[in-house]
């Protein structure tokens, strides 16, 4: 936070252009980055209440609640909540979600939210995008690499269906693959159409199981946890050759060690942006592009 906001975006450009150049031993140069609000953008926050009734965050590396009444990146729906101490929160740690200007706990699952004009069900103990000011910008990114029409897409990690719902406008059939169940059953809600699959499974478990002769896909969307593909993934990539790999990363480590491995199964990286989802932190995230 000692930095300002142009100071911070070049440092993170820094970060992804080192980590590409000692992980996944090339140069890369500088990716643009898009950002949305300095402060004031984050809807999603895991709060704490103590017996005492105190209410905050905890300290880091330790059980101790610091006691918060205003928190600058939170967004302005939290504001009455942490002013009153949250008096309605049970002790203990609650996931709250203010989307608008009123505060949401979990209980109130699921949550209705709306990004880039499309409605979604959302659980607020599951993970979602904790920005939503940057989301429009962030699809279209996305999206900007994925042919306008086709036959088979493949959304895999893909939690609620985020991806999945904006590929199902592009594509007959969208195969949805999702290991946890509260996610994929939101995903369901929020992806229509007849044609449309639905997998309950690791990506590594459903690969497996696939025959032979499966046909491939127009464009795939991997959107994988920190730590990033699986060798089973990179595998199952090599495999089934698509024109279009779009590859969504919270972590520039793995991300760069992907792409490294990708190459060797026949990827080249085409186009790499990153997203400043959260200003006042070290975390960045990327878009990148992947072709044959």
């Amino acid at each position: 936070m000692h930095l300002t906001e142009e100071a911070q975006r070049r440092q993170k450009q820094l970060l992804v252009q080192e980590s590409f150049r000692r992980i996944g031993k090339f140069e890369i140069p500088l990716p643009p980055v898009v950002a949305g609000p300095e402060w004031a953008y984050r809807v999603r926050l895991q709060l704490h209440k103590t017996e005492q009734g105190n209410v905050g965050f905890m300290s880091r590396h330790s059980q101790e609640v610091v006691d918060i009444r205003v928190c600058p990146v939170a967004a302005p729906g939290f504001s009455d909540l942490l002013l009153a101490g949250a008096p309605q929160l049970k002790v203990g740690r609650t996931t709250v979600f203010a989307p608008a200007q009123t505060a949401w706990e979990q209980d109130r699952d699921p949550l209705q939210v709306e990004v880039a004009g499309k409605p979604f069900l959302v659980a607020t103990e599951g993970f979602f995008q904790s920005n939503l000011a940057l989301m429009p910008a962030f699809l279209a990114k996305v999206l900007e690499g994925v042919p306008a029409k086709g036959k088979r897409a493949l959304d895999l990690y893909a939690g609620v269906g985020l991806f999945g719902a904006f590929l199902a406008d592009r594509f007959e059939q969208v195969t949805v693959v999702e290991e946890n169940t509260s996610a994929l059953a939101l995903a369901r809600k929020n992806i229509t159409g007849p044609l449309h699959e639905f997998v309950c499974s690791s990506l590594e478990r459903w690969a497996r199981s696939l025959p032979r002769n499966t046909p491939g896909w127009d464009a795939i969307v991997v959107d994988p946890p920190r730590t990033g593909l699986s060798s089973q993934a990179k595998q199952f990539l090599g495999e089934h050759p698509t024109e279009s790999l779009v590859y969504v990363s919270c972590n520039p480590d793995t991300l760069a060690r992907d792409t490294a491995d990708l190459a060797t199964v026949g990827y080249r990286l085409s186009a790499l942006t990153l997203f400043d989802f959260y200003p006042q932190t070290s975390h960045i995230e990327a878009v990148a592009h992947f072709g044959r």
